[in-house]
């Protein structure tokens, strides 16, 4: 059979037929009633109700009445228009009770009967910072030695740092753990360990200290990223930090929080599985007084050395410890397990190359010297390194102090013989944490150089023509005060390791023995001077062709940093590049690399889509090209040089207000008129996304039949995207043109 009838004439059957059609079953304006008690049936007045849907469990549905009466009731009316079907209900009483949640199948209004809710211990207080402020949202989690974790209620501070805790009545000693919930936190975690608790108790006021944010990526010796590399770190004491969450991830990077300090952090392989080890890797010192990025480090591959130690009459040097430097430039390598067992042997992992491995005897005992082997660590199986004697000596010892009296501690030693100026063969006579030192050497007459580390806030100092033949302690030496150089060493902004720096008397040209020095792997150096004014030459890598940097006269009388680059240095390009499609528009973030840009250019597809200041880190690009893929970059700009661009390539999907086929932004009528001109008379339509109004993938009869419904009968909106504009959610062949 033809079809005849006329568009008009169908618009009017059908919205006659939506009018007739019955609502779907909604919740709103139901009640659910009740009584919250405890166990023995005494009505909880000021119980807290949350009501949730299965469909959408982490949305909170709006009602009113959510909360008990006096006499522990409850009659609590649904607000929102959601449909039915199951539900989940959430009681928080107050302190002193435990919560519990319930399972409802809502049809229409419910009275759920009586809710008994157990009792509990409260334990409460409140959580500072070290200046006395308030800390919120801290986050509280408790651990029985018998039960485990467990499952809490009022377990966040409020606004003013306060908590009360509902604990379930078990005697036991408890581990509590404070943190702050949030994205970036400002305080470190503090663990309260064997906590015996038996009964309501009040922790008092909990003080928790200054936390920052340490982040950085790790690779191997191919760049690739390594995971489950484990952080840790200690401080000038040699105790070790707690830190948690400490591992690199499966792109290597790791975000660790650390305690505010100064810390030796490191990193090591954990893995037991591992079918390659790595070197462990040490950072330098490192104050923590602010979020600090370590950027990337390289960690290589590792061989196990093995041997054993034994004194001059074939006995086993248990506690002996072990040390390894580059051959070429003195450069540490982290050792772990770097002491000897009871039977004087040791397993250390050390990395290819030409080392120096420093056997150091123990502290107590026999006195016996230090030892150096020189080794080419070559890939393969473990090498034994065999029986290593150490022989026996006279102990130089002493103490470093300042000015005050206050240790100086972690002192480097280094002796000479005074008659031919050479170095004696040891690496690492380090003083202690407490200002000692004590090593073993040959009876002799030395010169001593004592360099302090540069935080220290004093000056190295050599004592000359030294007699050592038997044990000797020199007792206290007092260190000047001194003042500091440091910096950085780079070559168009490429940091440059293994710059040879001298520190030189202007007058006499003289170098002092602790004036000569090179830069670490990241460019860094740093000297510890008495004050005076000193001629500084920074010889310049040879491979670049760059001039060397000489200042000359430079008076040296408060601490100095002073950077050097060999070259005229373009800016580094920004880092961290996001485009995201953010409705009908493309928004880019990134991270300036550096603070000093003169200005930021944004293209897109290789044109100028705007020139921001340099310190700006966002921008929204409000008519972006839809439907296809662009090529968006940012370039910054100093001193006229610019930086390379950091590219990113996203597309700007086409967006739509579901039902609003007109289009003209409403969703009215009009819209169920255009739709039914397409359908019965081939009217034009622009996007066929916006008239498919039940999202089912077509265009047919049932479109305008839902949008008239949600009009005139149920008020039931249609499927996102409404009534804003967005993307169709739901893969199908319809599109927008």
């Amino acid at each position: 059979m033809k079809l005849t009838m006329s568009w008009t004439a169908a618009l009017g059957a059908i919205l006659l037929g939506a009018l007739l059609l019955p609502p779907q079953l909604q919740a709103q304006g139901w009640v659910i009633s009740g009584t919250v008690a405890d166990a023995l049936g005494s009505p909880i007045p000021q119980a807290d109700l949350d009501l949730f849907s299965d469909l959408a469990p982490s949305v909170e549905i709006a009602v009113s009445g959510d909360t008990t009466g006096p006499d522990g009731t409850f009659s609590m009316t649904i607000l929102d228009a959601v449909p039915a079907g199951a539900f989940s209900m959430q009681v928080e009483p107050p302190p002193g009770f435990l919560s519990t949640t319930l399972s409802l199948s809502l049809s229409g209004s419910i009275d759920v009967g009586v809710i008994n809710l157990g009792s509990g211990w409260i334990i409460s207080g409140i959580v500072q910072d070290t200046n006395g402020n308030p800390l919120a949202p801290i986050d509280i989690d408790m651990r029985g030695t018998n039960t485990g974790w467990i499952n809490l209620t009022g377990d966040f501070t409020n606004a003013a740092g306060i908590f009360t805790i509902t604990l379930s009545a078990l005697v036991d000693e408890y581990r509590i753990v404070f943190s702050m919930a949030t994205p970036t936190p400002t305080v470190f975690p503090l663990q309260l360990d064997d906590v015996f608790l038996f009964g309501d108790t009040d922790l008092g006021t909990i003080v928790m200290d200054p936390g920052f944010t340490v982040i950085g990526s790790i690779i191997d010796d191919t760049g690739a990223p390594l995971s489950g590399i484990d952080m840790n770190a200690i401080d000038a004491q040699g105790i070790p930090a707690e830190l948690f969450n400490d591992d690199s991830d499966l792109n290597g990077n790791f975000s660790v929080l650390f305690p505010a300090g100064t810390w030796e952090a490191s990193l090591r392989s954990v893995d037991p599985t591992a079918t390659q080890e790595w070197v462990p890797h040490t950072f330098p010192l490192m104050v923590v007084d602010g979020p600090l990025d370590l950027g990337t480090t390289q960690m290589l591959p590792g061989y196990h050395f093995i041997g054993e130690v034994h004194d001059s009459i074939g006995n086993w040097v248990e506690g002996a410890d072990l040390d390894a430097e580059h051959s070429a430039t003195g450069n540490s390598i982290t050792i772990n397990n770097d002491t000897t067992d009871i039977n004087g042997r040791f397993d250390v992992i050390l990395p290819i190359g030409s080392l120096l491995l420093e056997i150091d005897p123990p502290l107590l005992g026999p006195v016996l010297q230090t030892v150096i082997v020189p080794l080419g660590v070559v890939a393969g199986a473990p090498v034994d390194l065999g029986i290593i004697v150490l022989p026996d000596g006279v102990l130089l010892s002493g103490r470093c102090i300042d000015s005050t009296g206050a240790p100086v501690g972690l002192v480097d030693v280094e002796l000479f013989d005074s008659a031919t100026g050479i170095l004696y063969p040891t690496i690492h006579e380090n003083g202690a944490a407490d200002g000692t030192f004590s090593f073993a050497i040959d009876p002799g007459v030395y010169d001593l150089m004592i360099i302090p580390p540069a935080a220290t806030g004093v000056a190295p100092t050599l004592l000359a023509g030294i007699s050592v033949l038997s044990s000797t302690d020199l007792g206290d030496l007092v260190l000047a005060p001194g003042v500091q150089l440091s910096g950085t060493v780079a070559a168009a902004g490429v940091a440059q390791p293994d710059v040879l720096i001298e520190v030189s008397d202007p007058a006499s040209g003289i170098i002092p023995a602790w004036g000569t020095l090179i830069t670490d792997p990241l460019g860094h150096y740093s000297v510890s001077l008495i004050p005076g004014t000193y001629n500084i030459n920074f010889t310049a890598p040879l491979a670049g062709g760059y001039d060397d940097h000489v200042e000359t006269n430079l008076p040296l009388v408060n601490d100095l940093i002073l950077d050097i680059d060999f070259a005229i240095q373009a800016p580094a390009g920004v880092t961290s590049l996001l485009c995201n499609a953010a409705g009908s528009t493309i928004e880019l973030s990134w991270n300036n690399a550096e603070a000093d840009y003169d200005t930021i250019t944004v293209f897109r597809e290789g044109l100028i889509l705007g020139q921001l200041a340099g310190t700006d880190s966002q921008f929204l690009d409000s008519s972006p090209l839809v439907g296809i893929p662009a090529l968006y970059e940012i370039m910054a700009t100093r001193d006229g040089l610019n930086s390379v661009s950091s590219p990113c390539s996203v597309t700007a999907p086409v967006v739509f207000v579901r039902c609003d086929a007109s289009p003209d932004g409403l969703v009215t009528i009009a819209d169920a008129v255009t739709i039914l001109s397409h359908m019965f008379s081939q009217g034009p339509i622009s996007c066929l996304d916006a008239a498919d109004c039940n999202d089912s993938g077509e265009i047919n009869i049932a479109d305008p039949v839902a949008l008239l419904q949600f009009l005139f009968v149920t008020g039931t909106p249609p499927p996102v995207p409404y009534p804003t504009a967005g993307v169709d959610p739901t893969a199908d062949s319809l599109g927008c043109s």
